[in-house]
């Protein structure tokens, strides 16, 4: 991971931003958090020590293996021990996602067929594309224990995905993922869920080299689509854009088994029209919104109008390269997380890595780090 291509300044503001978030989460009252937050401190430290140090182009690998790979086996160890709450809620809706689909072919059961109980409670309800079920499937199988919870099975994929977009980027693009893989967005959902760094790194894959990869993000979760759309579209390649949504739509055949179920679960959960409300509840203009008279109806307009947007848009002016598309990616994205009535600090993933792609791709970026502009990336899959 070296570093060298991205000015000073952003590294120290990724250093400084990780010790800040680990001293504030060290204080939660999660404790799968706070266990994150007090590995992290430590682990974010020494990351600066070695920022300061001749071995400074390391510093970024140091923070992903002290601040996300540590805490990530520590967690995973302590729950098979019989830790409580050291996971967040996602890792245990993805296994009973695996366990039902097992069991129904599908991962969705329709809010009345939950006893009272089940029904009130958010664990219940499965607000992702059955993709994201395969990474409980060894839970499933098995039975507890640390191999087999799920975030191991998604750091794993990680690996995969970060070593081949490794090989495929150029170095000021590697240097600018360096940076966000060594931030906190992405070590602290490693260590605690998990699932909103493949979606990342496949779209970044994706946009790289593979159309499969782009048809995996958006069979893990509907809000992988305004990531993938503007790529799937990238220079009218529609070859590209058959197998994006070809794939997507095979991973989600699971949906037709009961599809009011896969609505309950899908839609209405995230909207808050269950019994059971989700446990996302970070600061947005849509939660906002829903506070007032009115102002869902107004909130579902918007988020309704930018999905619009970026599906006619894409197909009426698709992006010509790599850049361009990244870009419009992480602005769409952006409103989306904004107006979400249910909505996590760990969205702000999605645009801060898509703005890093697409700044490392423009040619003002190459420019500056003293390499030759390379031509406008082509669409694959043509």
């Amino acid at each position: 991971m070296h570093p060298a291509p991205v000015s000073a300044p952003w590294h120290a503001l990724v250093v400084v931003t990780g010790v800040a978030t680990a001293a504030v989460t060290a204080r939660s009252t999660l404790p799968s958090h706070r266990w994150w937050g007090a590995l992290a401190l430590a682990g974010y430290t020494i990351a600066a020590v070695v920022a300061l140090s001749p071995a400074r182009r390391w510093w970024p690998a140091v923070a992903v293996g002290l601040c996300g790979v540590v805490p990530l086996v520590v967690l995973v160890v302590g729950r098979s021990r019989g830790w409580h709450h050291v996971a967040q809620s996602e890792v245990d809706v993805i296994e009973t996602a695996a366990r039902r689909l097992l069991h129904h072919g599908t991962p969705y059961v329709r809010p009345a067929d939950l006893d009272p109980t089940a029904r009130a409670t958010h664990y219940s309800y499965v607000p992702y594309l059955p993709l994201t079920a395969v990474a409980g499937l060894p839970r499933a199988l098995f039975g507890a224990g640390p191999l087999t919870d799920a975030r191991i099975w998604l750091a794993a994929a990680d690996a995969v995905l970060w070593s081949a977009i490794w090989r495929r980027a150029t170095p000021v693009t590697r240097s600018a993922l360096a940076l966000v893989a060594a931030s906190p967005l992405v070590t602290l959902p490693m260590a605690v869920g998990g699932h909103d760094v493949v979606i990342g790194s496949l779209v970044v894959l994706g946009a790289l080299a593979s159309a499969v990869a782009l048809g995996l993000a958006a069979g893990m979760t509907a809000l992988a689509w305004p990531l993938v759309w503007p790529f799937a579209t990238m220079g009218r390649a529609w070859r590209r854009t058959a197998v994006v949504i070809g794939v997507a739509v095979v991973t989600a055949l699971p949906v037709l088994v009961d599809p009011p179920a896969a609505w309950a679960n899908l839609v209405l959960f995230p909207l808050g029209r269950t019994p059971a409300r989700s446990p996302a509840d970070a600061p947005s203009i849509g939660r906002l919104l829903a506070s007032f008279p009115g102002g869902r109806a107004i909130d579902l307009f918007g988020i309704a109008l930018t999905v619009g947007v970026v599906a006619v848009g894409s197909l009426v002016r698709p992006a010509a390269d790599t850049s361009t598309a990244a870009r419009r990616a992480a602005v769409a994205i952006a409103v989306l997380v904004a107006l979400m009535p249910s909505s996590r600090v760990g969205y702000l993933l999605y645009p801060v890595v898509l703005w890093a792609l697409g700044w490392s791709l423009s040619p003002s970026a190459t420019t500056r780090s003293g390499r030759p502009v390379p031509p406008p990336s082509r669409p694959v899959g043509r």
